[in-house]
């Protein structure tokens, strides 16, 4: 092989070495720093994906299984506490449940697809927000600016 070519190889290995080490060392912090105590469930459901999709990537790991089970436990928690018995935000806020609904359903995707979760509980409670969600979008697939919001999605 060309010099040239082994360096290029060579490069591409620190690079995909550094956003590995990168990916655990974030993970390791965000389990020290969940959002526990704030009334933004939309940041511990955002940290709890994380931890989920780091504890996949690590599962062999001691600290990535101990992410992955914490995750889906306060995950399995919040659905509930996100997601009120009529389908509605417990934020208050539509964007904030379309965000909160579709970090859900990705990471339903990651767990089921992998056989690691079985998502049932959480899909139906999900069901619920879809519903409310499209009780109250309008034809063009837009629904009122109700609540707080920063614009951010998941998808």
């Amino acid at each position: 092989m060309e010099p040239w070519k082994r360096f290029r190889a060579h490069e591409k290995l620190l690079w995909a070495r550094g956003w590995i080490i990168w990916l655990k060392e974030h993970a390791w912090w965000v389990s020290k720093n969940l959002s526990l105590y704030s009334s933004l469930g939309n940041h511990t459901i955002c940290e709890c994906i994380g931890l989920i999709f780091a504890g996949v990537v690590f599962r062999e790991d001691v600290k990535g299984s101990k992410w992955l089970r914490e995750g889906i436990r306060l995950l399995r928690q919040e659905v509930t506490h996100q997601i009120l018995d009529d389908g509605g935000p417990a934020e208050q806020s539509l964007n904030y449940h379309r965000f909160v609904l579709d970090l859900y359903w990705m990471v339903v995707g990651l767990l089921e697809k992998n056989g690691l979760y079985d998502c049932r509980v959480w899909k139906r409670r999900l069901m619920m927000g879809e519903t409310f969600m499209a009780a109250v979008t309008y034809e063009q697939g837009n629904f009122p600016a109700i609540g707080d919001s920063d614009d951010g999605h998941a998808i």
